[in-house]
């Protein structure tokens, strides 16, 4: 396998030129690979504003290719088996490919502004994916189960996509600290929500929600998002979360301000 002095895999790299050529985002006198290869290939490199790679140690651990009218991911990625950061973001991929599963060093993934209507089961691999996953303004109209095996993730925004239910196994997702929600068709949550006691923020604005389970062992939570749904009366459990500092009911059914919230900025 061909490499630079440094290690990178020039291969992966050519590999990488055709499909950033097939899509035009890069023109037959440009290449990555030789901009890559002519460099030292140490720290933070950008081809442009849209492309860039982070290398360590000879090897290529964060890659941006975003904004560049990708519709599917380049087979070349899954050859950085190094990679700890990945962002995908403002493309219009449709697909993402079971292969995914192999970049099991990443622990931050942005694919969202995409075109995805569905996730392989797959990304449960990703087990070190602890910083964020962003997957938000995309086509998704259900999360594979296997997300509940992301144990690591503190923050996940899956807002603006089509889903009309959470699975069960978000329960799994024990050190997540922000989950945002917005701009779904969720008219349920599960119960087994209630599981997350380092949720911080939930943002759940812009759903069909109009009754909430249990959620009392949200312990942690201070900021709980509620904008936009169709309440007419909230549990009285919300009132007894011992950190919460701000809920936003505006545009539901409600009335008045619940009683018991006179320590909470609520936004009515």
């Amino acid at each position: 396998m061909p490499q630079t002095a440094t290690g990178v895999d020039v291969d992966a790299l050519d590999q990488l030129d055709a499909a950033l050529r097939d899509v035009g985002a890069i023109d037959g006198h440009d290449s990555v690979q030789h901009y890559f290869v002519d460099r030292p290939l140490i720290g933070s490199q950008s081809f442009d504003r849209n492309i860039s790679l982070f290398v360590e140690s000879g090897h290529v651990v964060g890659l941006q290719l975003r904004q560049l009218g990708l519709t599917d991911i380049p087979d070349a990625i899954w050859r950085f088996e190094k990679l700890r950061t990945l962002n995908l973001a403002e493309n219009q991929i449709q697909i993402v490919n079971d292969e995914l599963g192999q970049l099991f060093n990443l622990t931050a993934l942005d694919l969202g502004h995409n075109q995805i209507t569905a996730l392989p089961e797959s990304i449960g691999q990703l087990r070190s994916l602890r910083e964020y996953l962003y997957l938000h303004n995309n086509r998704l109209i259900m999360l594979p189960g296997s997300i509940g095996q992301l144990s690591k993730l503190h923050y996940l925004n899956i807002s603006n996509n089509q889903l009309v239910f959470l699975p069960e196994a978000i329960a799994y997702l024990v050190e997540l600290c922000d989950l945002l929600v917005e701009s779904n068709q969720l008219e349920d949550l599960p119960a087994s929500l209630g599981a997350l006691s380092h949720l911080s923020t939930l943002s759940l604005r812009n759903n069909r929600l109009a009754n909430l389970p249990n959620l009392s062992g949200l312990t942690n939570l201070q900021h709980l998002d509620l904008r936009g749904n169709q309440f007419e009366q909230l549990p009285p459990w919300v009132a007894a979360l011992p950190y919460l500092s701000k809920l936003d009911l505006r545009w539901n059914r409600l009335s008045k301000i619940p009683p018991g919230l006179d320590d909470v900025r609520v936004l009515m």
